[in-house]
């Protein structure tokens, strides 16, 4: 079993990154408005600084119409197309808009759970949204756009989902990984740089691997668009959050207001006060480990549950679910009290700290 396991990893081979970098750091600087169009938006929270190096975020597609409705609020001078940016009529209007705007970059993010390893799905590889990289490859195209920036998580680059074997299959029936695919496709125009990297890399301290594909157009440049050169440390999570206020049960910072402590049940904060910085809770002595509102433990023990983070190290990448207590990397480190001898905040973390 264990050989043909092998054999099927090795089937195709990995998809070769370029991870061209620059050799100092540098800073952007820019006398006239650069504008972009922004794909598969959310709210387009990424660029809510970007106007301070006079980046403009002009144009957006987003389909849900609450997170289309809140870009609105953010970003009030954008043009939003909402909807269902694979379809024909919303790729136009973006496509419209992109030239209208005279946007000269593309940032598009397509959806990351077909390709993400948290998701345990069967059917992961077979969803529409797991082909949303095609109409993303193929705006390129028809924009024509300076560059571009297509963000995903790592398993995106070799994947080749079942729903897209039409267009990822070449002339000789083989069948390409998206990463392949997006170099036939774009190479002979663009200059492409593929990397991953961690927001961790670059002073942010969440440890958040991510693709990154950058592309320039070739006849209007001389070389690669290089990804900017890491910094030498790491921080760690004291340095970015250590100095907020301690919050208990439903607290809330008297001083801010984004800073505050979800309520969480009793039987919760028992267990999570006797739970150590760095430690999962079902570390815990018995008495002490989770269980249900009715008093019983749950079924299924997961080891990385109901897992403090560790002052001295990163932040996990923090995901939809972090306003849930069972979240993989949403628990605040807490502090020893010698006095109670007990741990502080027993919560997930404030919106503040998130930000």
């Amino acid at each position: 079993m264990k050989n043909l396991l092998l054999k099927i990893e090795n089937k195709y081979p990995k998809f070769e990154l370029d991870n061209l970098e620059e050799s100092e750091h540098k800073t952007l600087t820019l006398e006239k408005p650069l504008y972009v169009t922004t794909l598969f938006s959310n709210i387009s929270l990424g660029l809510s600084k970007v106007h301070e190096l006079n980046i403009h975020c002009a144009v957006a597609a987003e389909w849900d119409k609450t997170r289309a409705c809140w870009h609105e609020l953010l970003f009030p001078d954008c043009h939003m197309v909402q909807g269902d940016f694979t379809s024909d009529e919303c790729f136009k209007e973006a496509l419209e808009w992109h030239h209208k705007k005279s946007c000269t970059i593309v940032m598009a993010s397509p959806c990351c759970e077909p390709f993400s390893n948290l998701n345990n799905s069967r059917n992961k590889g077979n969803v529409p949204e797991a082909k949303q990289f095609y109409h993303t490859t193929k705006f390129m195209k028809e924009s024509q756009t300076y560059g571009f920036i297509i963000e995903n998580v790592p398993n995106f680059i070799d994947a080749r989902p079942k729903i897209a074997h039409d267009v990822l299959k070449n002339e000789d029936g083989y069948i390409r990984c998206i990463g392949e695919y997006i170099r036939d496709e774009l190479g002979a125009d663009y200059y492409l740089n593929i990397g991953i990297y961690t927001a961790t890399d670059y002073g942010c301290v969440e440890d958040r691997k991510r693709l990154i594909i950058l592309g320039v157009r070739k006849d209007m440049s001389n070389g690669s668009w290089k990804f900017p050169k890491k910094h030498s440390v790491r921080k760690m999570l004291w340095e970015v959050i250590g100095d907020l206020r301690s919050l208990e049960n439903g607290e809330i910072d008297p001083n801010d207001p984004w800073h505050y402590a979800r309520t969480l049940p009793e039987c919760i904060v028992n267990f999570l006060e006797q739970t150590p910085t760095g430690c999962s809770a079902w570390d815990n002595a018995e008495y002490f480990q989770p269980v249900l509102d009715n008093g019983e433990y749950p079924e299924a023990k997961f080891n990385k549950g109901y897992v403090r983070n560790d002052w001295q190290y990163q932040c996990p990448t923090i995901t939809t679910g972090n306003g849930e207590i069972s979240d993989l990397s949403s628990i605040h480190p807490g502090r020893y009290n010698p006095e109670t001898k007990k741990f502080t905040d027993p919560r997930v973390f404030s919106l503040r700290e998130l930000q």
